[in-house]
């Protein structure tokens, strides 16, 4: 998942400029290379034994954590 760092319009033909993504595209990409821009999204998987459930009180729980990692497939 990238986020695009700077300002960036396509045309009526869907080309942009160059414009900044963050973090760093890994080694091995071609710049000028077609990409496909959508809504934010993160393919993720939770880190097996890293819930934590929280302590409930009432109404209200609070406490409640987990542990995950992005995915590129």
């Amino acid at each position: 998942m990238h986020r695009i760092a700077s300002p960036a319009t396509a045309d009526a033909s869907g080309l942009t400029g160059y414009f900044e993504v963050s973090p760093n595209i890994r080694p091995g990409w071609v710049t000028g290379t077609a990409v496909s821009l959508s809504r934010a999204a993160c393919k993720a998987i939770l880190v097996p034994k890293s819930v934590q459930p929280g302590r409930r009180r009432h109404t209200l729980t609070t406490g409640a954590s987990f542990r995950w990692v992005q995915t590129l497939r």
